[in-house]
């Protein structure tokens, strides 16, 4: 099905087309293998989830032919990697049999998918990225030729749309210095999966088991609030003192949070 998708859009529709991949292709022993060594050995994969979806022979087959079916209709074709892992709902949050992991865990696990697809294909293969990137990988990611690359969870973190600031502030001298190349690095980027296997960051109790949650409704509208001012017993308006610090009206920051 994904297949004749795929070649609908291209051959019938003339459409650029890239597919969205699952990190089951890295099968149930490995990825299982990966969460453990990261410390999130209490999420519950079930091996029939990866027996049930694509696999990798079949993968590589399909994504072969899709790629000469691209260049026979002028097009580009490439793969999107990667989608969120289907895991077993042990939380009772939301309903169904399956909740699915997505963020900073997913990021060893897409990159070391992006990692063998890349090797298998010499490099050629167009990828685009949205596996648990951050602003603190996503150079790096760049770096390896792997273009586009989106985020979601990185923005609902504290900090939110700000992030994107200094993320555009990484990117955009590699941006300004050179046309990036077409083809992925692939050395490069089997180097960016195994020192994710081993980054701290990526470990469970590289966080910690504190919640920035608050502790209180917040309305469907104007609904911004800062953690940080909630948690302090006499309400200090910090993100307006990092503010004015910032800016270097120490003076003012000082008379804030003694007034």
């Amino acid at each position: 099905e994904i297949e004749s998708i795929c070649k609908y859009l291209m051959e019938e529709k003339k459409l650029h087309t890239f597919v969205k991949l699952n990190p089951t292709l890295l099968g149930y022993k490995l990825v299982r293998k990966i969460l453990d060594e990261l410390g999130f050995n209490y999420i519950n994969i079930k091996e029939s989830t990866f027996t049930n979806d694509l696999q990798w022979d079949d993968a590589i087959g399909m994504l072969r032919r899709l790629s000469k079916i691209s260049v026979d209709c002028g097009g580009n074709f490439g793969v999107k990697l990667s989608n969120t892992l289907g895991t077993v709902n042990t939380l009772g949050v939301l309903p169904g049999e399956e909740m699915y992991l997505s963020g900073r865990i997913l990021f060893p696990l897409t990159i070391t998918l992006a990692s063998r697809l890349s090797r298998e294909f010499k490099g050629t293969l167009p990828i685009s990225y949205s596996g648990g990137a951050s602003q603190l990988n996503i150079l790096r990611i760049f770096e390896t030729g792997i273009k586009p690359i989106t985020m979601a969870t990185e923005l609902l973190k504290p900090g939110g749309y700000l992030r994107m600031a200094e993320i555009a502030r990484k990117l955009e001298p590699l941006v300004e210095k050179r046309r990036q190349s077409e083809v992925i690095d692939v050395e490069k980027l089997d180097r960016l999966a195994e020192e994710a296997l081993r980054e701290n960051y990526y470990r469970k109790d590289w966080r910690g088991t504190k919640k920035v949650f608050i502790d209180r409704e917040l309305p469907l509208t104007d609904c911004y609030v800062a953690p940080c001012v909630i948690s302090c017993p006499i309400r200090q308006d910090i993100p307006e003192y990092i503010r004015l610090v910032g800016d270097g009206q120490y003076d003012r920051g000082l008379e804030l949070i003694y007034m």
